[in-house]
């Protein structure tokens, strides 16, 4: 009964929302941005980069050239601001940052601002030190609240004329150092947590030779991992990198095993590096084989989609691949995703097991989204019109529509990132969300790997490695020919 009553009343108003838009009263949202503000809001829904290998001075001097860099990049001046039932971007004018010192445990010892030059603190210096020491002691009395609820505690705690200048490390970009000489492992997500509502957090695991594996952990709502991927480059260019100590871990050495931080679902973290040289030399072949099909070359999401889809853990799964969508007239670029089921397609009488009717369909959903024609882009067009109470109660309630809308097991590739840490929505992608970063690293073998993550529960995601490996080996799969 009552997700009959949410859903009429979504109805109305969507009826209502669409005349007001067609009247000009009401400005269009992007259904994205949208979607992000209602359901990547926690601390696992923020994704994670890694640049391997840069150069850094001492600590301090580092902070430094970092805030100088963020400076001059749009993302450099965002934070969020939580409300009830969604988070949205905001605007800043400083670009500062914060090096922090974390314990084992997660608390915060110690602060150090780096503030905006072109915009000075207005409390004076001689009181910084006894507002630092009431906002770590607010910090870390607040340690184990969800991110959402976590930064209004905190200056709840503060007297009210420490607030503004307490906020405006809150909104900041945090910097913290630790050390993990093997590079067998990310920084520990229950550790390494940004207390506040700024949009990075940089984590930088010391090597042992003066350079340090540089993981960026981004807040979701205001920004996607293409532009942040793109930017991530250019900290790599103006920092600089040592080739030499760039080498990942050899393939199928080590998974490593994670807690997340506990927020509402019990997740856990999985990362490894993979050999993607049979995958890749399999997705030539059926795409020599299927050209004449396809409007497009065969893509590796829809190679890797397949192989996984022949794994018994991924039976029957529906996957949500992630696109990136150019700007049209009406929207700005934005993401989406391809949902395909395998085992809707697979025909043992077919001679290659019904890899073409796949990848056809496949093609289709590909150019549905990149046009905004995709039963995904529709419902997320759908859900940005409703107000977000309204918006969040019918995506809870909606279970088949979430699903074969926006799938339940989540692929992202990312081409120019070292590595990365899946995002996992506060709601869905209930077989987990895999992130996989630049296939051609140069292993510590002399041979070249990807480095895979896997977010999600333990008894769902613990069985995916096996899985992985024998998909990347085309094992059970279509003979290569």
């Amino acid at each position: 009964m009552w997700r009959r009553l949410v859903n009429l009343a979504a109805a109305v108003c969507l009826a209502t929302t669409t005349v007001l838009q067609w009247l000009g009263l009401r400005k269009r949202r992007d259904p994205w941005r949208a979607m992000a503000a209602l359901n990547l809001r926690g601390e696992n829904a923020k994704f994670s980069l890694a640049a391997f290998s840069i150069r850094t001075g001492d600590d301090e001097k580092f902070a430094r050239e970092l805030r100088e860099f963020l400076a001059h990049e749009p993302v450099g001046r965002v934070a969020v601001e939580h409300r009830r039932f969604h988070t949205r971007p905001i605007a800043i004018q400083p670009a500062d940052v914060t090096l922090a010192r974390f314990d084992a445990d997660g608390r915060i010892q110690q602060i150090t601002p780096f503030f905006d030059p072109a915009f000075p603190p207005k409390t004076e210096a001689p009181r910084r030190a006894k507002i630092h020491h009431a906002l770590l002691y607010a910090i870390n009395a607040t340690q184990f609240l969800p991110a959402t609820k976590r930064p209004k505690q905190i200056l709840r705690l503060l007297s009210r004329r420490h607030r503004a200048y307490a906020l405006r490390i809150l909104q900041s970009t945090f910097l913290s150092f630790a050390e993990n000489p093997n590079r067998d492992a990310p920084p520990d997500p229950r550790v390494f947590r940004h207390p506040g509502v700024g949009l990075l957090n940089f984590t930088a695991l010391r090597l042992g030779n003066g350079a340090v594996d540089l993981w960026m952990q981004v807040h979701h709502v205001p920004v996607d991992a293409a532009p942040m991927q793109t930017m991530l480059r250019r900290l790599q260019l103006h920092f600089g990198t040592d080739e030499k100590t760039i080498l990942a871990p050899a393939a199928n050495t080590f998974i490593n095993r994670t807690e997340c931080w506990r927020e509402g679902r019990d997740l856990i973290l999985l990362g490894g590096f993979f050999d993607f040289l049979t995958l890749r030399e399999w997705q030539r072949k059926m795409d020599a084989l299927h050209r004449h099909e396809l409007t497009l070359p065969l893509t590796t999401g829809a190679a890797l989609i397949w192989q996984l889809g022949r794994q018994p853990e991924f039976d029957g799964i529906r996957f949500a691949f992630v696109i990136d969508v150019p700007a049209d007239e009406n929207y700005e670029r934005s993401v989406d995703f391809i949902i395909a089921r395998p085992r809707d397609f697979m025909r043992d009488d077919a001679p290659d097991g019904g890899f073409g009717v796949f990848v056809r369909d496949y093609d289709r959903r590909l150019c549905e989204a990149q046009t905004r024609r995709s039963r995904t882009f529709r419902t997320m067009r759908n859900l940005s019109m409703l107000p977000p109470a309204l918006a969040h109660t019918a995506m809870r309630l909606n279970v088949r529509v979430r699903h074969r809308a926006f799938g339940t097991c989540g692929i992202t590739l990312l081409p120019t990132a070292n590595c990365g840490i899946s995002p996992i929505g506060d709601l869905g992608f209930e077989h987990g969300f895999i992130s996989i970063g630049k296939m051609q690293l140069l292993s510590s073998d002399d041979g070249l790997v990807g480095g895979i993550s896997i977010k999600g529960e333990p008894h769902v995601i613990e069985c995916y490695p096996d899985a992985i490996r024998r998909a990347l080996r085309c094992e059970a799969g279509i003979a290569v020919r």
